[in-house]
This record gives C-alpha cells, sequence and structure tokens, in this order.
C-alpha cells in the first residue's frame, strides 16, 4: 500500500463518485433557458431582432404609469386601443395595475419611449417563469428521493418543454396587454408557489413567506382568476400553520390536515400572521380602492355596460346576461380544452394550427367568442401527460416530502378553472392554468427520473421526448401563424413573408397551393378576385360575399371591377338590401348563407297579382318557413335588412323596421361559410331565379 493512502482506497473499495459542481451543473438548464429565450425574442420581435420597437397594443401599461405618477386612474382614450371603460367622460382599462407599477422607473426616466417597453417586459416575465421551473423542479425531484436532485440533462430538458413546449411560447407571439398580462400573472403565481415550498422545506425562514405573500399580492394585480390561486394558497395554509396553538382539539384537527399537506404543524402565530394580514389587508384595500376609482363602486369590479364595445352592441350584452363568467359554459369548454382532437392539421405549413370548432354537444351559446384555440392533450401532449401523472402521484403517496405540493396544485388548478365558465374561448387562457401545470408536471418529471433503468423507463422518455418535441413545434408554428396571419396589427410585410414561404414549400412538397392569409383586409384586390372567383365564377356589380375564417369576418362587394371590402364584422353581420321585385313572379332568391348542401336560402316569394311573402328555406336538409303575407308590391326597390347572427345561429329579416322572419340556422359559429347577394346562388327546387329580379347591396 503506498504510503499515505487512507479511506476507502486503503481498504481496496471504490470511493464513491463526487458530485458534479455547482457550475458545471448549472449549464445545461443555463444553456437551455437561453435556447428558450432566444427563440421567444426572434417570435416577439418577429424576426426583426429590434427589441425596443414600438409595440401595437403596448403602451397601455406605459399610460397607467403615466396617471399613476400624476394620481389619476383613467387614461388616454387612444391608449385602451377598444379595451376602454367610458365613465364621467373618462376612459378607464380593466387590467390590473402590476405591469404598470414594474414599467414606473422607465416612465420616469425615458418619458417618450412609451410602447416601447412591452417586449422586454415579457421576455423578463418569461426569463423569471423559467427560472422558477427549474427551481420547483429541483424541490420536487429533492422531494422524491431526498438523496438528489435532478441532473443537469434533466433540468434542462424540463425547461425546454415549459418554454417551448406550452402557451409561454404562443404568447410570445406578440407583446400586447393582452399577453403580457398573463405572463406577469403566471410567474409571479409560480413565485408565490415556490416561496412557499421554501417555506415549508425550512419554516425558519420567514422570508420566504414575506416573498411569498409580496407575490400573490403582485399576481392578482396582474390578472385577478390567476392571481387568486396564492392568495388561496395562504388563505387555506395560515389558519392551519397558527392552530397549534389553539386548543388541543382544533390542534389536532390541524395537526392532521397539516400532515397530509406536508406542512409544519404548531408554527407560532407571530411567524406568519404580520405578512399574511398586511398583504391581505393591502390587496382588500387597494382592490376596493381600485373599483371606486376606475368605476364608481367598489363592488363592481368590472361592469359590462361602461365598456364601449359592449354599449354599443346591447345584443352581445344580453347574450352573455351581463356577466363575464356564465357556470353553463363549461358544458362547452371543458370537453374542448381537455379534447385530443381539438387542433387543426393540413398539409399547409405550419401544417398545425389552432382551430375555432368546439366541442360544443349541448349546444351552449352564450359565448361572447371562441377562437384560435386548442386543446390541452392535443396542443400540449407531454405537460398533460406529465401533469395528470403528478396529480395522480401526489393522491396517491404518502410521501411527507412531496405532500407539500399538494396544496399548491389544488389551489392553482382552481384558479386556472375559472376560465371554464369564461365568456369567450381562446388558447392564451389556458395560461391560466400554467402555475398547475408546472407544478404537478415537475412532481410526474420527479417520479419518472426517479424509476429504475429498465425498458420502461427508456420507452417513457423516448415516448416523452417525441411528445415534446411535437409540443414545442405545435406552440412555435401556433406563435408565427397567429403574428403572421391572424393578428391585425402586424405589418403588411411580415404576412407577406408567410404566404410566399407557404408558397415555396408547397412547390417543394409539390402539394396544393396553399389558403391565402385568414386577414381579408390585407389581401390585395387580385388575391381576393382569385379567392372568391372560386365561389362566384361570374360575379357581377352589387353581388356580396362575406368570407369567414378563425373567427373573424369579412364582407366584399363586387363594384364592377374588383372586389372591395364593405364591412368588416365578427359574429354579427347587418345587410341591409335592395330587391326590384315589379317584375318579378315566383320565387326569387335574395341570399343564401351556407354551402348548398348546408345553410339556408332566404327568398322572396311574389305572388299572382302584387303580393309577395318572405321565405327561408334549408339548403339540403328540406323545410323551411315563410313570412305572412306582406300586402301589395310597392314600385321601385325593395328595401330590406337581413342579420346575419353567427353565434346564436339566428338569421332576421326587417322590412320596414318591423321583423318580418326569424329562421334558426343550423351551422356552429366556427364554421366557414360564405353570405351572397344577388345572382349566382345555388337554387332549391321550386326556387329559380327570375328574370327581372336585382338584388343589389343598399347604400
Amino acid at each position: 500500500m503506498p504510503a499515505g493512502v487512507t479511506g476507502p482506497e486503503a481498504a481496496g473499495v471504490a470511493a464513491p463518485p463526487q458530485p458534479e459542481s455547482a457550475t458545471r451543473r448549472s449549464w445545461a438548464p443555463i444553456l437551455a433557458g437561453a435556447f428558450v429565450l432566444a427563440v421567444q425574442f426572434w417570435l416577439v420581435t418577429q424576426g426583426t431582432g429590434r427589441l425596443f420597437e414600438p409595440e401595437p397594443q403596448g403602451a397601455l401599461y406605459d399610460a397607467q404609469a403615466h396617471s399613476f405618477l400624476q394620481g389619476r386612474w383613467d387614461v388616454p382614450y387612444e391608449a385602451a386601443e377598444g379595451e376602454a371603460f367610458i365613465r364621467d367622460g373618462k376612459c378607464y382599462i380593466y387590467f390590473g395595475p402590476t405591469p404598470a407599477l414594474f414599467r414606473l422607473p422607465f416612465v420616469l426616466l425615458f418619458p417618450d419611449w412609451d410602447g416601447r417597453w412591452a417586449r422586454l417586459s415579457l421576455l423578463t416575465a418569461s426569463a423569471l417563469t423559467l427560472l422558477l421551473a427549474a427551481g420547483v423542479l429541483h424541490r420536487a425531484c429533492r422531494a422524491a428521493d431526498a438523496a438528489c436532485g435532478p441532473s443537469p440533462r434533466e433540468s434542462a430538458l424540463f425547461v425546454l418543454l415549459i418554454g417551448l413546449g406550452s402557451t409561454l411560447a404562443y404568447l410570445a407571439s406578440r407583446a400586447s396587454f393582452y399577453q403580457e398580462a398573463l405572463v406577469w400573472a403566471a410567474a409571479l403565481s409560480l413565485l408565490a408557489c415556490y416561496a412557499f415550498l421554501r417555506y415549508v422545506e425550512d419554516p425558519r425562514g420567514q422570508r420566504w413567506v414575506w416573498a411569498s405573500a409580496g407575490a400573490a399580492a403582485l399576481s392578482f394585480f396582474a390578472r385577478n382568476n390567476s392571481g387568486a390561486a396564492p392568495l388561496l394558497l395562504w388563505l387555506i395554509a395560515g389558519p392551519l400553520l397558527w392552530a397549534g396553538s389553539l386548543s388541543p382539539a382544533p390542534r389536532a384537527l390541524a395537526a392532521r390536515l397539516c400532515a397530509a399537506l406536508g406542512l409544519p404543524s404548531a408554527r407560532p402565530l407571530r411567524e406568519t400572521f404580520l405578512p399574511l394580514f398586511l398583504t391581505g389587508a393591502l390587496v382588500i384595500g387597494a382592490y376596493l380602492l381600485q373599483n371606486e376609482g376606475k368605476f364608481g363602486s367598489p363592488w363592481q369590479p368590472m361592469p359590462l355596460k361602461l365598456h364601449e364595445q359592449y354599449a354599443a352592441d346591447p345584443s352581445r350584452l344580453a347574450r352573455m346576461q351581463d356577466r363575464l363568467f356564465i357556470a353553463r359554459n363549461a358544458l362547452a369548454t371543458i370537453p374542448t380544452y381537455f379534447s385530443p382532437t381539438a387542433i387543426r392539421v393540413n398539409l399547409w405549413f405550419p401544417w398545425v394550427h389552432l382551430t375555432s370548432r368546439t366541442v360544443n354537444p349541448f349546444g351552449i351559446e352564450s359565448f361572447d367568442y371562441a377562437r384560435h384555440f386548442a386543446g390541452f392533450p392535443a396542443a400540449m401532449p407531454a405537460l398533460f401527460l406529465l401533469a395528470v401523472g403528478g396529480l395522480l402521484c401526489l393522491a396517491r403517496y404518502r410521501n411527507p416530502a412531496e405532500a407539500a405540493f399538494r396544496l399548491p396544485c389544488l389551489v392553482a388548478l382552481l384558479g386556472g378553472a375559472t376560465i371554464l365558465v369564461f365568456i369567450a374561448m381562446d388558447y392564451r387562457y389556458l395560461h391560466d392554468f400554467f402555475p398547475a401545470l408546472v407544478l404537478a408536471s415537475a412532481v410526474g418529471w420527479a417520479h419518472l427520473c426517479a424509476w429504475p433503468a429498465s425498458r420502461r423507463r427508456t420507452a417513457a422518455f423516448v415516448a416523452l421526448a417525441l411528445l415534446g418535441l411535437f409540443s414545442a413545434c405545435a406552440n412555435v408554428a401556433f406563435a408565427y401563424e397567429y403574428q403572421r396571419a391572424m393578428v391585425w396589427t402586424v405589418p403588411e410585410e411580415r404576412r407577406a413573408e408567410l404566404r410566399d414561404l407557404r408558397a415555396t414549400i408547397a412547390g417543394w412538397l409539390e402539394g396544393p397551393p396553399p389558403p391565402l392569409t385568414s386577414d381579408w383586409d390585407a389581401l390585395s384586390t387580385p388575391d381576393r378576385a382569385s379567392l372568391l372567383h372560386q365561389m362566384a365564377e361570374v360575379p357581377v356589380k352589387g353581388q356580396l360575399w362575406t368570407v369567414r375564417m378563425h373567427g373573424t369576418a369579412c364582407t366584399y362587394t363586387y363594384d364592377g371591377k374588383a372586389w372591395v371590402s364593405a364591412a368588416p364584422s365578427q359574429f354579427v353581420l347587418n345587410v341591409p338590401l335592395e330587391a326590384d321585385l315589379a317584375a318579378a313572379q315566383g320565387a326569387v332568391p335574395l341570399a343564401t348563407i351556407g354551402s348548398p348542401d348546408r345553410g339556408l336560402l332566404v327568398y322572396a316569394r311574389c305572388e299572382p297579382g302584387r303580393a309577395w311573402r318572405l321565405g327561408c328555406a334549408a339548403r339540403g336538409q328540406g323545410g323551411g318557413e315563410e313570412s305572412p303575407p306582406l300586402g301589395e308590391r310597392a314600385p321601385g326597390p325593395v328595401r330590406l335588412l337581413v342579420q346575419e347572427d353567427v353565434l346564436n345561429r339566428v338569421l332576421t329579416i326587417r322590412w320596414q323596421g318591423q321583423t318580418v322572419l326569424r329562421c334558426r340556422m343550423r351551422l356552429s359559429y366556427q364554421d366557414q361559410y360564405p353570405l351572397a347577394l344577388g345572382v349566382n346562388l345555388p337554387a332549391l327546387p321550386g326556387i329559380e331565379p327570375a328574370l327581372g329580379a336585382r338584388v343589389t347591396l343598399a347604400p
């Protein structure tokens, strides 16, 4: 034995492997996070690399910060960009103040840079999210196996999955105030949950209580529903921690609940009471003052009757019953958001797309809109399966260290569940579930990594890698297509890039030519004519077509030379038309809605003499309705109003200010279908075009 050799080597036993250094261990997740942020940087700057470019819908929080410095709640009307609440002649917004508070140093130092901080703000929130995701995974792995944490490769893969295979990548499509509020609310909610887990791990660290309470308050004022989750976390955990100092009976019950939730029992009241009391008082007081300052009442957080869009359309407000949350909407949102088929796949780049086709078995119609969404298992299959597995592990196993994840997961799920009863469906709303996805999938990942080496473990990781790759490709594709084809504020050159790229890829693959962009107003006149010529081979002056895709509608009329935009709309289309029926006999087609085998045909039946009535027949489905006789036909054109309510699937015909016919459309509001007036209308048996009848769009 060589001199000076001691320890295991002296006994002929190999020394145990030494852990990697902290520096080396951190490189892999850091590089993964940097790659994710690079992809998001490319998305949020639309490939230009200009981080401080003025962002459409990006100056709202700057305007709010300026108002705070002046002691006001109202903002300039132009800053609200369609989300204005008008009260006493002033403009207010419903968005919380947290992102505006973060803007205060910037607007003080750079007062002329309004609208230039949105991209940086979104990327900062994303970086914080990735850092917290790695921290949550580390806590989950230590809880699953106290002897080790995650390996560098495991942490890196998890960061990639969180950053690219979820709604976090999709929200980087643009840095509008909608996306900014969602990303900051989820990041701060995750920070509050992470600080809570650190406090449970070491109850002596009171700084984690302050950190969790502060992050919970900021998250709530970024977005109320997802931000309410960490507040609920301490609302449940606080009394359980304090109950240890009560009489024996409640102390025993609290001890059992603390054990089930992995909480430390019998903590001194002074340890958590002050930060939680101050946070609760601050949140409640500030929330009531905000409502009073903005909407004139502390008990009305968002009165839709003051919103400019809803105030201008009472029928839209009535459809939603003047409420933001309707319980029965869950009968449509749950089967849609959790459907593995709620996604659209076709032959055109980027091949995977968001859909607007809901799974609505009960025919729920109390939605304001439903567009641009996908289901959890369809768009995020890797995270979805990991989260389901993590929740099952938390419910099944009795690991005291892992039990601390139960309460954060529960409240995060409750906070995200509010979107299930919301009045709208959109893919970005799924980000309210993001903190729950991170927490639960971290637990599932930790259990998967704890499996012993076997074929089953290898197969699970291979399947997870493939699903993760699909998730990343799908969410980046959603973001890319959304910012270049679906949203109205992107420059035309960005849209042209997508059209050219699609055409090039279709040529390489020798596939069918791609469809034109769904943003109809961005189409050139030749492109419009080419698209609409497919539906009307011989267009005539005055003919009208309405085209829909992804929940967006635009109406075109033919001016004798080209198709021109007539009246953009979304879900309710009011079409005034003139029909010269003086020389007409029989049934005269006025308008068609839908395809030849599905939809409605609106017609005027000109009876012998001068009597006439209006009718509506179901195309390809049989049945129909007619109005009572409308008297004698007056000389000159007849002016009618055809109102198409796509969301509620109702078609109304008005004449001389009166509703003369109301028909039910057997079409879903997410279907694509044209509306045509005048000639070139597919006829039904017994309803033939009549010579001498002339139908045009009324001025």
